[in-house]
């Protein structure tokens, strides 16, 4: 029998692949809007993939998620509580820009605001209270998949800043409106107009789950994180999970010189002076230098990660969310003479490749191809 003919070979349009660096565009740092390399560009960072555009050409990001991509979009609006596209015909509020899939118009004639925005009833201009004092505690129901003690239970808390102090609280009520459930907003002193999103104890699972759409709904709002210096994300692991001596290996692997290259390309950022990086020993689970180190030790019920820089890109903060899981329980198992091995944790994550597979994806984009020691 004659052998099968061989394909034909993928064109450039079909692998799109970068005109700068020829890197396939989905794993290129290269500006998808102007094709220049960072440090040429001048382009702004989407807060939705963390990739560059144009806003002189785009005036704004794809209306759904790309894959690490955004893309022009022309002749469209996005409703700013779903962020899904609506048509000429939708009827937006002049206030908050939301439109009429999620939000209820006023009806009397002369008015163009919406039932929330309007003041033409008794309730007008009534504040929305989504965002709750910086000492409240009232965190959403934990997941009962990790209600023991035993099971490695999983908070986070991710900062955003919003364009000025009079959008804040249409944010805050568009993200509590789809979210309450989920989320306790807080104030925050640390951010010029902003707040923070608070998740209750859920399983790692959980967060997977519904961090998408937080994201999603988050960014349509007007939220904004990573091109903002004061926001972080932070991680809490629960505490009665590790014993002295996976805490201490903990330790030693986030904060050990040979670790930080990855431990920094990760987090996005090194912060001195809100994450401190510093040596330590395995003893040195018994005791805290203060809150602001690498990981707090300061509070009763939890191990606190604070090296990460605030985020809405959903691929980075679940690497940064699978990035805490991972590294408790490979702690849990590692010798004490591997716990600052990088290359050993690596192993352990692609062995459990399913679990982490967002943090998979993240080193291979950012830190794998360009060198994991640069």
């Amino acid at each position: 029998m004659p052998e099968p003919e061989p394909a034909p070979a993928a064109t450039r349009d079909e692998i799109e692949l970068c005109g700068t660096c020829d890197q396939l565009l989905d794993n290129c740092e290269c500006c998808s809007c102007c094709e220049r390399a960072p440090c040429d560009c001048e382009c702004s960072i989407c807060e939705r993939c963390e990739d560059r555009f144009d806003p002189e050409r785009s005036e704004s990001c794809c209306s759904e998620y790309c894959s690490h991509r955004c893309a022009e979009r022309d002749n469209h609006y996005h409703c700013g509580a779903c962020g899904d596209t609506v048509g000429e015909n939708s009827y937006s509020c002049e206030d908050c820009g939301y439109y009429d899939c999620c939000r209820e118009m006023c009806s009397t004639d002369d008015c163009n605001r919406c039932t929330h925005c309007c003041s033409c009833g008794d309730d007008a201009n009534t504040q929305h209270a989504a965002i709750r004092a910086s000492n409240c505690r009232e965190y959403p129901a934990a997941n009962p998949a990790t209600q023991k003690p035993t099971d490695l239970g999983i908070g986070v808390e991710l900062e955003i800043e919003c364009k000025d102090d009079t959008q804040v609280n249409t944010v805050a009520a568009a993200i509590s409106d789809k979210h309450h459930a989920q989320l306790l907003l807080k104030e925050d002193g640390s951010l010029n107009d902003g707040f923070e999103l608070v998740t209750g104890r859920c399983s790692l699972a959980v967060h997977q789950a519904m961090w998408p759409e937080i994201a999603k709904t988050t960014i349509a709002a007007g939220g904004r994180s990573w091109n903002h210096t004061s926001t972080g994300l932070h991680v809490h692991l629960s505490r009665a999970w590790f014993t002295p001596l996976t805490l201490g290996k903990f330790l030693v692997f986030i904060n050990s010189e040979a670790t930080r290259p990855c431990i920094v390309k990760l987090a996005g950022r090194s912060c001195p002076n809100y994450a401190k990086l510093s040596k330590k020993k395995l003893t040195d689970s018994k005791h805290s230098e203060g809150r602001y180190e690498a990981v707090n030790l300061t509070n009763s019920a939890t191990i606190e990660v604070r090296i990460f820089k605030g985020t809405l890109h959903v691929g980075h903060i679940l690497a940064d969310i699978e990035f805490c899981h991972a590294a408790a329980m490979w702690a849990a198992k590692v010798s004490c003479k591997d716990c600052d091995n990088w290359e050993s944790f690596m192993v352990y994550v692609r062995a459990n490749r399913k679990e982490y597979k967002n943090l998979i994806n993240f080193m291979a984009a950012k830190i794998t191809r360009d060198g994991e020691g640069d």
